[in-house]
């Protein structure tokens, strides 16, 4: 489809127009190539078209908005369900219970995700060079207005979008509610060797991180990443029981098949999969995968045999998910590196930012459903609970989450 033909199944706002594209695959090359810019790894087309392998049933739009030159401003993909996600940790009713007074009929709606369907950073593509511009505000409500337009019978869902992004979508969608989500963790890598980090973080976490390199050099030593992406979609069959264990011991039921298609999934070539891989005795104890788009990296998962790593005594863990790739964006260019939610004080312990995510949900219009107010920080006491960081800042707001 040519981006005239999309013109007019699309949204018109005051000088822009906003494209609808019923698929990746029918996204023009020049769509990509001028949204060059995303807030979050987890938007970029790479790891778009990793999610669509992973999950090809599944399908996936795509909006981008066009300036009054023609020219392309702001875009994301569409992830579109037939019921809320199955998965707890984006589906807003779990994350968010007692928002609405009839979950189960709620629940029934079919829904719609922008961006992305994970669990960690959110965000809209971008041209470059619209960054603070009037434009680019008027983009997002016209992106925001015209999804809420298009998919009228949806719940449509942001999660895990900055707070100030989801205001301005919230903004757009009448009736909207935008509510703390979770507390991701960030590391901010200057340039340099891995050494430059150390001396970047305050003197208690340089103590811990050394301890750390300490009993990995006793362990045996820091293990070399697999970069090519070839070998890393081989390992996936070794690793997915891993991630399975770490599933497990979370609540969950663990398809491992699934998984290994994951983890195949997410060695692209042009995400540059990176794979940290503790052997003892030839077989794997630990593991991370990491992704990196533009100067980002995510540590995307992390899977351990938990009896072993606990017989070892070894800080595997730390090694596969912080200090390995510390050392490789050190080398490559990486200036920030996305840890994700969950166990926040073991990566805030050492060196992490922590950044407030939140939740953005419009429900129909028509249908008798409403979001009840007053439950914008309902999270805060329970992220609160689950991190002593956090707790010793007493935060009462969104600010109160950051540094």
């Amino acid at each position: 489809m040519t981006p005239e033909a999309a013109t007019a199944a699309g949204h018109r706002a005051p000088g822009l127009d906003v494209h609808r594209f019923a698929s990746l695959a029918e996204v023009p090359e020049d769509v990509w190539a001028a949204l060059s810019e995303a807030d979050s790894l987890y938007v970029s087309r790479p790891w778009s078209e990793a999610l669509t392998r992973s999950n090809p049933a599944l399908p996936v739009a795509f909006r981008a908005v066009a300036g009054p030159d023609g020219g392309w401003l702001a875009g994301a993909p569409v992830h579109l369900f037939d019921a809320a996600p199955p998965s707890p940790t984006y589906s807003p009713w779990s994350l968010h219970p007692g928002l609405v007074e009839d979950a189960d009929a709620v629940r029934a709606l079919p829904h719609a995700l922008v961006g992305t369907r994970n669990g960690q950073g959110n965000g809209l593509l971008w041209a470059p060079g619209t960054a603070g511009t009037e434009l680019r505000a008027a983009a997002v409500t016209a992106l925001a207005a015209a999804i809420r337009a298009d998919l009228p019978d949806h719940a449509v869902v942001w999660t895990y979008t900055p707070p100030a992004l989801a205001h301005r979508l919230a903004e757009a969608l009448p009736g909207a509610r935008v509510l703390l989500a979770d507390t991701t963790a960030e590391l901010r890598v200057p340039e340099g060797e891995a050494e430059g980090f150390l001396t970047s973080v305050r003197a208690s976490r340089r103590r811990r991180l050394r301890a750390d390199l300490a009993a990995i050099d006793a362990a045996g030593g820091p293990v070399e990443p697999e970069l090519d992406p070839a070998a890393v979609a081989g390992l996936s069959e070794e690793l997915a029981p891993l991630l399975g264990q770490v599933m497990a011991r979370h609540g969950h039921t663990p398809d491992v098949p699934a998984l290994a298609r994951y983890l195949r999934a997410c060695a692209a070539p042009d995400l540059r999969p990176a794979a940290f891989v503790v052997r003892e005795e030839g077989r794997a104890v630990a593991f991370s995968l990491c992704v990196s788009h533009g100067d980002e990296m995510s540590v995307r998962v992390c899977g351990l045999d938990h009896a072993a790593v606990e017989a070892r005594g070894a800080m595997d863990y730390a090694q596969v998910s912080v200090h390995g790739p510390v050392a490789l964006a050190a080398r490559t260019g990486v200036r920030r590196i996305d840890l994700g939610v969950g166990t926040l004080d073991a990566k805030l312990m050492r060196g992490a930012h922590p950044r407030a995510l939140a939740t953005v949900v419009s429900l129909p219009s028509d249908g008798g459903h409403a979001l009840l107010p007053g439950l914008e920080l309902a999270r805060l006491p329970l992220l609160v609970e689950q991190s002593r960081v956090l707790a010793a800042r007493r935060p009462e707001g969104w600010s109160d989450l950051e540094d």
